[in-house]
């Protein structure tokens, strides 16, 4: 990141890491979890043209990976943002 934005005369460039906590469910539950994943993520668009039954194989391997973080009606998801500075 830095070599690209100092190639685009960028200086002073600066990266930090915040870690979050993302409830992928809203509050809703496993299944509205799993629902997320296939909203969001890319699984939509590579599971795009399989037989049904390809895809419901997929959700159900979603379903089992996000249960193990659920907790009440909450599945919460651990992840970054990276913050950049620079200046022009």
């Amino acid at each position: 990141m830095t070599n690209i934005l100092g190639t685009a005369g960028f200086s002073d460039v600066a990266l930090e890491a915040h870690a979050l906590s993302f409830d992928i469910a809203l509050g809703k539950g496993l299944e509205a979890a799993v629902q997320s994943a296939f909203e969001i993520g890319p699984a939509s668009r590579a599971l795009e043209g399989h037989p049904a039954e390809v895809r419901e194989a997929a959700r159900q391997s979603v379903r089992e990976l996000l249960a193990q973080y659920l907790h009440g009606d909450n599945v919460a998801l651990s992840g970054s943002i990276w913050l950049v500075t620079a200046r022009a």
